[in-house]
């Protein structure tokens, strides 16, 4: 049985992606403020064009920070765990979720890598079943090793209730 204690999802690489993605996003957005608010003024004395980015800037930087503890908080209840028949899922904050995935059920098993994933090298593994959207479990952010073993497994016990062809 593989379960969370064995590939563990890599929380704190997810939230430094995400903090390094929305600092950048803030601190380009500050300096595009400023170049503009700059020339506005650039006519007048004074200094208003850096104190107007800088609020801005302190007013979205708590923001992003609040969005980052949110996600942090998020990624810690967020359980798997491959039992003998079925793929267990949990998690949520303030609404909880739970999805049981039967190993028949499942078609194809796929390994997702973003440029960032693969720089801090996790990767995703979505599972898909022949139901419509939503109805499969995604997996975010193991090592990509313990990705690749943990959809390996997943493909061995979901092969094993497939018919062989021509049978």
């Amino acid at each position: 049985m593989i379960d969370n204690n064995i590939y563990p999802i890599q929380v704190d690489k997810r939230i430094f992606l995400d903090l390094l993605t929305k600092m950048g996003y803030l601190f380009l957005f500050c300096l595009a403020l400023s170049i503009f608010l700059y020339l506005a003024v650039q006519n007048k004395d004074g200094i208003l064009w850096l104190i107007v980015p800088g609020g801005i800037f302190l007013v979205l930087f708590i923001i992003v920070l609040i969005m980052i503890a949110w996600n942090y908080i998020y990624l810690k209840s967020y359980k798997y765990e491959c039992r003998s028949d079925i793929i267990y899922l949990s998690g949520g904050i303030v609404s909880r979720f739970e999805k049981n995935l039967p190993y028949p059920r499942i078609q194809h098993v796929v390994l997702y890598e973003t440029f960032w994933q693969r720089f801090m090298k996790i990767s995703s593994i979505s599972i898909e079943t022949a139901r419509e959207s939503g109805a499969g479990i995604f997996i975010p952010d193991l090592l990509k090793r313990d990705a690749i073993k943990l959809k390996d497994y997943i493909i061995s016990k979901s092969s094993k209730y497939k018919p062989v062809a021509g049978i």
